[in-house]
C-alpha cells in the first residue's frame, strides 16, 4: 500500500488546567508551506575522560524542540498569531448590527500564551506541548501575504491516535477566509498637521511592507534543576520593526525623515515618528 502524504499544522491555545498541559485538539488548521518545528539535535552531554582520546560516556542534556511555521495567512488565523505574540487583546461585540472588533496590542508581559501544535508528518502526528511564539514576520509584496512564526516548545511526542483524517478533520478545520493578497492591504501613516492628527493612505507609493516581531524568548533559561525540559519560556524584551519600500516620486517622505517638510538635510532632533495604529506606541524610522 502506497504511503499517503498527510502534511498539516493544527494549533490551539492550551488553558493549562491546574498548571498542567492539556494538549487540546486544534482550534484551526493552516495549509503550511513550510514546517521546521521539530525535535532538537545534539542533546547529549559528554562525560569528560582522561582515559584515551575520546569521551567514554554521555548523559542526556537540555531538550528544547523549536522551529518555524510558514503559511499564506488569512484574516481569520492572522489574529491568533498576533494575539499569541503580543498578548494584549480585547473583543467588542457589534451587537448584531455592526462589525465585531478585535483589538490586539503589545502587552508588557514576560510569559506568553501556551500553545499546542499538532504537525502531521505522513506516518505520525508530531505533538508539541507548551509552544511559545518567539518571532513573527509578515511579508507583503505583490503576492500572497506570508506569515512566518518561530516557536519553541517544552516537549514533543507522537500522538498515539495517529494522523488526522483529511476529510473529517483537516479540511473542515481550515479557515473559511481566502488567503490575503497584497491588494487586500493598505498602508496608512500619520499626517504632518499636529493640530488635526489623522492617518493618510500611502498605499499608492508603497511597493512592499514587512512587519517583524521579536520577543527575545530565552527557553534555555527555562531549563531548571530536576528536568531536561524548559518549564517556562520567558522574554527579555520586545522589538517591532516595520519596513516598507516606497516609490521615489517626490521629496515628501525624505524631508519628513530629516525632520520636517521644510528640511533640506538631517536636523539636530532627528527624524519623524508615526503610530503604527491608533493604540500603539510611536515608531521611528532608522533609515530611508
Amino acid at each position: 500500500m502506497a504511503l499517503r502524504s498527510v502534511r498539516y499544522a493544527g494549533l490551539a491555545e492550551d488553558p493549562f488546567t491546574g498548571g498542567v498541559a492539556t494538549n487540546p485538539q486544534p482550534q484551526f488548521y493552516v495549509d503550511a508551506s513550510e514546517v521546521g518545528l521539530d525535535s532538537p539535535s545534539e542533546t547529549d552531554m559528554e562525560v569528560p575522560s582522561s582515559i584515551g582520546m575520546t569521551a567514554r560516556a554521555k548523559r542526556s542534556g537540555p531538550y528544547i524542540p523549536e522551529g518555524n511555521l510558514a503559511y499564506n495567512t488569512d484574516i481569520g488565523t492572522l489574529g491568533w498569531f498576533l494575539k499569541w505574540g503580543l498578548m494584549g487583546y480585547a473583543f467588542t461585540s457589534g451587537g448584531g448590527t455592526d462589525f465585531n472588533t478585535h483589538e490586539i496590542w503589545a502587552n508588557d508581559v514576560r510569559y506568553f500564551a501556551k500553545i499546542c501544535a499538532r504537525i502531521g508528518k505522513d506516518e505520525f502526528e508530531h505533538v508539541f506541548e507548551h509552544c511559545t511564539v518567539g518571532t513573527i514576520e509578515i511579508a507583503i509584496e505583490r503576492e500572497l501575504v506570508g506569515l512566518t512564526a518561530e516557536m519553541t516548545a517544552s516537549r514533543d511526542f507522537e500522538n498515539p491516535g495517529g494522523v488526522k483524517s483529511v476529510e473529517n478533520d483537516i479540511l473542515p478545520g481550515l479557515p473559511a477566509e481566502y488567503a490575503l493578497s497584497y491588494h487586500d492591504v493598505n498602508l496608512f501613516i500619520d499626517k504632518d498637521n499636529a493640530a488635526t492628527p489623522a492617518m493618510i493612505n500611502v498605499s499608492d507609493i508603497a511597493m512592499s511592507l514587512t512587519a517583524s516581531l521579536e520577543n527575545n524568548v530565552d527557553s534555555e533559561r527555562g531549563v531548571t534543576l530536576g528536568s531536561r525540559f524548559p518549564r517556562r519560556h520567558g522574554s527579555s524584551g520586545r522589538n517591532v520593526t516595520l519596513s516598507t519600500e516606497l516609490h521615489f516620486d517626490n521629496m515628501l517622505q525624505k524631508r519628513k525623515f530629516w525632520g520636517g517638510l521644510a528640511a533640506t538635510g538631517p536636523g539636530k532632533l532627528g527624524g519623524m515618528t508615526f503610530p503604527a495604529s491608533s493604540t500603539s506606541p510611536k515608531a521611528e524610522p532608522e533609515s530611508m
